[in-house]
C-alpha cells in the first residue's frame, strides 16, 4: 500500500535490481509442500489484510492484532473472520491400544491449509490432485485433531487424523478426493465402501473411515493395529 502511493522511480529501480539477481537455493530445493507453506503468509496473508483494509481501513487491520485469526480457514476465506471459528475435536489416548514401545511424538491441528497441502502438494507428484479439486475438498473443513505415535524398536509410525466437516456432504467430498489421491499413491484400494476405504501397501496400511460429518484417516503398520485404533476412536 505504501509502495503504491509513495514509492519513487528510484525505489522501483532498486527493487527490480534486487530481484534481477536474487537466488534462493534452499527454498528452491525444498519439497513442494514446504515451498507452498513458506509463501502462505505472503499470498493469503496479503489478501486477508486487503480484505480488512477494504472493509474498515487501517483501524480494522490494527484491530486484528487484538483478535488474531484462530485458523488458516479464516485467512484463506477472510469473509469467515472472525465469526467462523473451528470446532474443537478430541482424540482419545491411543497409547493403551498400541502397547509397550510406542510413544506419542506429535499432536495438533492440520486445519484447512495443511489438509489442502496433503492433497495438492504431497511428495509424490503422481498423487497430487489439481489445485481446484484439493481446494474444494478441503473447503468444508470445520475442525480436526491429529496425533502421531512412534515405535522406536521397530521403526514404525501411526498417524491418526480425525476431521469434522461442515456437513455430511463436505465429508463425502473429501472422502472421494482422498480416494483418488491415495489410489494414485498406493494403487487400487483393497476396500471400497461408502464409509470405508483401505489400502495395503509397502509402507503399511492406510484407511479412511467416514461417519456422518467426520472422517478418520489412519496410517498404521498393519490392518490389525488400524482396526483397533478405529474401534477406540469411533463414536458409540
Amino acid at each position: 500500500e505504501w509502495f503504491s502511493n509513495f514509492a519513487t522511480a528510484e525505489d522501483l529501480q532498486e527493487l527490480q535490481a534486487f530481484y534481477s539477481d536474487y537466488e534462493s537455493p534452499i527454498f528452491n530445493s525444498a519439497p513442494e509442500f514446504l515451498r507452498e507453506d513458506f509463501i502462505f503468509p505472503y499470498i493469503y496473508g496479503q489478501t486477508f489484510v486487503e480484505h480488512l483494509l477494504d472493509l474498515g481501513g487501517w483501524e480494522m487491520v490494527n484491530a486484528a492484532y487484538a483478535d488474531i485469526p484462530v485458523s488458516t480457514e479464516q485467512i484463506i476465506h477472510p469473509e469467515r473472520y472472525p465469526d467462523d471459528k473451528p470446532i474443537p475435536v478430541d482424540l482419545p489416548d491411543l497409547n493403551p491400544i498400541l502397547g509397550d514401545g510406542w510413544r506419542e511424538i506429535d499432536r495438533g491441528v492440520l486445519g484447512e491449509w495443511y489438509t489442502y497441502l496433503v492433497l495438492a502438494h504431497g511428495l509424490n507428484p503422481d498423487a497430487r490432485l489439481s489445485v481446484s479439486e484439493a481446494q474444494a475438498a478441503s473447503d468444508g473443513w470445520g475442525g480436526d485433531a491429529y496425533i502421531v505415535y512412534y515405535d522406536d524398536l521397530n521403526n514404525n509410525i501411526v498417524l491418526v487424523v480425525h476431521t469434522l466437516w461442515e456437513s455430511s456432504g463436505e465429508a463425502t467430498q473429501f472422502h472421494n478426493s482422498f480416494q483418488r489421491h491415495s489410489t494414485a499413491l498406493f494403487s487400487a484400494p483393497t476396500t471400497v465402501q461408502a464409509d470405508h476405504l483401505a489400502w495395503t501397501h509397502s509402507d503399511g496400511y492406510t484407511e479412511l473411515r467416514s461417519q456422518d460429518q467426520f472422517t478418520t484417516w489412519i496410517f498404521a503398520p498393519n490392518e490389525e493395529i488400524s482396526q483397533a485404533l478405529w474401534t477406540a476412536i469411533q463414536a458409540p
